[in-house]
């Protein structure tokens, strides 16, 4: 039986619209999500989640790194569609760290 672990040497975080990482600790997504919401005076309702804001607003969510047996893979999370920037980051972190990328579509549609 193969045994997941987290794989610390991949960052984890969060990518702009326009491409830009921001590296985020494991477990610290929606801390980044709601001080992200606040510094830019964007008011959440109480029941809105920020890290969907941030995704409904062309943010990427990367947050989940595993390794089971030889595959190294990520989670990423986006709205619908990825800028180009976000492309090319996405295409050049899957090769400068040997993962897989699972893409999810929080419109509840999943691409491997």
């Amino acid at each position: 039986m193969q045994t997941r672990c987290h794989i610390d040497e991949v960052p984890l975080g969060w990518l702009s619209p326009t491409g830009e990482f921001i590296k985020v600790e494991y477990g610290e997504h929606t801390s980044f999500a709601l001080n992200f919401c606040e510094r830019n005076g964007i008011e959440l309702d109480e029941d809105d989640d920020p890290e969907i804001f941030l995704i409904r607003h062309d943010w990427v969510l990367i947050h989940f790194a595993e390794q089971c047996g030889a595959t190294r893979r990520v989670l990423v999370e986006c709205d619908f569609f990825l800028t180009d920037s976000q492309d090319i980051f996405l295409q050049n972190y899957a090769f400068d760290y040997q993962i897989e990328i699972n893409l999810h579509h929080i419109n509840g549609k999943n691409y491997l």
